[in-house]
């Protein structure tokens, strides 16, 4: 037996270690899920508070109003006429405090019922909210509100269990002490762990990279749980109801893996750097893998990996890398800091015992060290990436708004049936430089206000050497120039033509201007201010917008140059004459959510639609309110969209005050719907930041309750 190369004593030991350490693993996995259970599913008042914090956004809200109105209406069917206007007062009072109030006492009799109940049905009694709605009704019809019973004694919401579902959380109930005991299992798990093994600083660093893993593969769970749970709804309106509460109840679950995943990248990295004896400014550098190459071909292919990673982060996605690049900064010094407190608690190191079997152990330290460091550093990537990319897709959820264009209930509205707050001559803003405005602010701003229409006038320019755009257009003709002189003064147009006068056109390279009459008295290029809108799009994923272009020169194919320019050629909708519209849900879904028109000559693109064989429109240049009319002014009588030219002229400040006020806009807006029969889709006004046209419209489309 004296030959033999077996130990085992050795063998034993190791395979104790293994156990150990799976066994520490599964307790760290398993800690994350009970903590998290405990903390957040199992007590009653939290699980009601996460309730009533998911039911009160927008997308929870449209699910719980159609539920009440259904219910409503199967209790008298009489309802069903008066539906859009309970659909209106529900979401309304579904939006006041009263209603969370309701919900969370409902929501928290029934999580007591589940642990003391056999029942497999249990439901949510909204009554005194049904009776809120009776109350609110009858101040609109009181005949209809007459309809709905004084007593209702039936529950509106029905919440279903199984009882293997109720016995399953009754045992969860009954094991709430794992949540305490894991997470000591655990870390006593690690630490036998450690101590068991011959060398100390890599049984540190695989806990740590354990640490990390699990942390990973929760994430991932959560991730695959939730693709797979809203997969289950059948309708659109139910994925996005399932998606709010879900990431209201998951939040936690998140920040627990990303914690582990963090205290494991510490242990990790501190350990493999922290016990040696560099200055900080090696650490720092070995911390960062990227400017020390290593020497062995495993450290290389991890180094060349993070190198590329970077340079592509640096390249694509600046902010992000941005972000990254201080949170990195941000664990490093933690790190390091960590590592020093290592060194005063072991200032010895921990060293590698003796083993006949290990001719060098420095050395194999040292050669899995750079792979073991480098996994490290790409699961803190990974991580990283994970919650940086789940709070960039929070915040555009936040910047988009609800529904579409600002309300749930718009979702379902065909495009003509939906009126959109519009800006006249919107480029002309005296803070973008226009001589003559129309405007306070430029188009991002009335975007930002709740403007989805917009009436821009299109122009050849030409830059000098100063800046100055000079139009490009044919000699106006006398009767043009009166127009003009009427509409923005003699003294702009005299200094125009000066402008004009003084400077050689020939030779310059033209471009497609938003000006208005004049581009030498303000002028915008066309693409660049149409890229700022391509980005406010892609942070508002949820708005569809409306442009009616006076089109002075450019042709359909320079305007398409333009949106191709601005990355905008494939959001634009393509609408047949006399086909039924989309819906707004319908555009953003298919992402051509930006309806084009052309007032002159609208080419052969068919998503450079005729403006005028789409839109009727009122006269305009009213001196007062008092000559308003809706008379029929440019297109035909069964033209489907409505615009409503609503500005006097000339166009000031003051003036705007009177016309965008809340009773002129309604007396005007009731006169032409009664006249025309027409609903109004684009409601234009001067200074779109002046006066009451978004509340206006929002009454017109009966979202008032809506706004943010």
């Amino acid at each position: 037996m004296s030959g033999g190369t077996d130990n085992p004593g050795r063998s034993g030991k190791q395979l104790l270690r293994a156990v150990v350490a799976i066994a520490a693993v599964v307790s760290v996995f398993l800690s994350i899920f009970t903590v998290y259970a405990r903390d957040t599913l199992l007590d009653s008042d939290e699980a009601a508070s996460r309730v009533a914090e998911a039911a009160v956004t927008p997308e929870v809200r449209l699910v719980v109003t159609d539920a009440i109105v259904d219910e409503l209406v199967v209790i008298d069917p009489e309802l069903l006429q008066a539906r859009p206007i309970l659909e209106s007062i529900v979401d309304g009072l579904l939006q006041t405090p009263i209603y969370e109030e309701i919900l969370q006492s409902s929501v928290y009799v029934v999580h007591q019922a589940v642990f003391t109940n056999e029942t497999d049905e249990l439901k949510l009694e909204l009554v005194d909210l049904v009776l809120l709605v009776k109350v609110s009704l009858a101040k609109v019809d009181p005949e209809l509100a007459a309809l709905i019973p004084d007593e209702v004694t039936d529950g509106l919401i029905d919440v279903r269990f199984e009882k293997r579902v109720i016995d399953g959380i009754e045992v969860s109930q009954r094991a709430e002490w794992l949540a305490f005991v894991l997470p000591v299992l655990a870390f006593a798990g690690f630490a036998i762990f450690v101590a068991l093994s011959r060398d100390r600083r890599r049984a540190l660093i695989n806990s740590g990279v354990a640490a990390i893993f699990v942390g990973v593969v929760v994430l991932l769970i959560e991730w695959v749980s939730r693709v797979y749970v809203l997969r289950l709804a059948d309708d659109p309106a139910g994925r996005a109801a399932g998606a709010a509460v879900w990431d209201v109840f998951a939040g936690d679950l998140i920040s627990l893996a990303l914690i582990v995943a963090s205290a494991g990248t510490v242990l990790a990295v501190t350990t493999a750097i922290g016990l040696e004896r560099v200055s900080l400014r090696d650490r720092g550098r070995r911390l960062l893998v990227g400017l020390e190459r290593p020497e062995s071909t495993r450290g290389r292919w991890v180094w060349a990996g993070l190198a590329s990673l970077v340079g592509l982060l640096l390249i694509v996605a600046v902010d992000l890398a941005v972000r990254l690049s201080v949170t990195i900064v941000g664990v490093a010094l933690l790190i390091n800091g960590a590592a020093e407190v290592l060194n005063l608690v072991a200032p010895g190191g921990l060293e590698v015992r003796e083993s006949p079997d290990a001719e060098d152990a420095g050395e194999a330290t040292g050669r899995w060290r750079w792979a073991v460091g480098g996994l490290a550093t790409v699961c803190l990537l990974a991580v990283l990436l994970v919650a940086v990319a789940r709070s960039e897709g929070d915040g555009n959820v936040e910047r988009s708004g609800p529904g579409c264009n600002g309300s749930v209930l718009l979702c379902d509205r065909a495009f003509d049936q939906v009126a959109f707050p519009t800006s006249h001559n919107s480029m002309a803003a005296a803070n973008d430089g226009f001589t003559a405005s129309y405007q306070t602010v430029g188009m991002l701003e009335q975007l930002d206000d709740g403007y989805r229409g917009f009436l821009i006038d299109t122009y050849f320019g030409l830059e000098d050497s100063r800046g100055l755009v000079l139009t490009d257009r044919a000699p106006v003709t006398e009767e043009e120039r009166d127009e003009l002189v009427a509409e923005v003064g003699e003294g702009v147009v005299r200094s125009a033509e000066a402008l004009r006068e003084d400077n050689e056109l020939a030779g310059r390279s033209r471009d497609v201007y938003l000006c208005h009459s004049f581009c030498e008295i303000g002028a915008v290029r066309m693409a660049d201010e149409f890229i700022r809108i391509k980005s406010w799009l892609d942070s508002h994923e949820r708005e569809v917008l409306a442009f009616v272009i006076q089109d002075e020169g450019p042709t359909d194919r320079n305007i398409l140059r333009v949106l191709a320019e601005a990355e905008l050629d494939d959001m634009v909708h393509a609408q047949k004459v006399g086909e039924p519209w989309p819906t707004l849900g319908q555009m953003i879904e298919s992402g051509q959510r930006i309806w084009i028109s052309a007032e002159n000559d609208p080419g052969q693109l068919d998503w450079y639609h005729d403006a005028f064989t789409f839109i009727q429109d009122t006269p305009f240049s009213q001196p007062t309110t008092a000559d308003f009319t809706c008379e029929l002014n440019r297109g035909d009588v069964d033209s489907p969209l409505f615009l409503i030219n609503h500005w006097l002229s000339p166009a000031s400040a003051t003036s705007a005050d009177e016309a965008n006020s809340r009773p002129v806009l309604e007396q005007r807006l009731t006169d032409c719907e009664a006249e025309r029969g027409l609903f109004p889709n684009l409601i234009a006004v001067d200074y779109s930041d002046r006066g009451d046209l978004l509340d206006v419209v929002d009454d017109i489309n009966g979202v008032s309750t809506q706004r943010e």
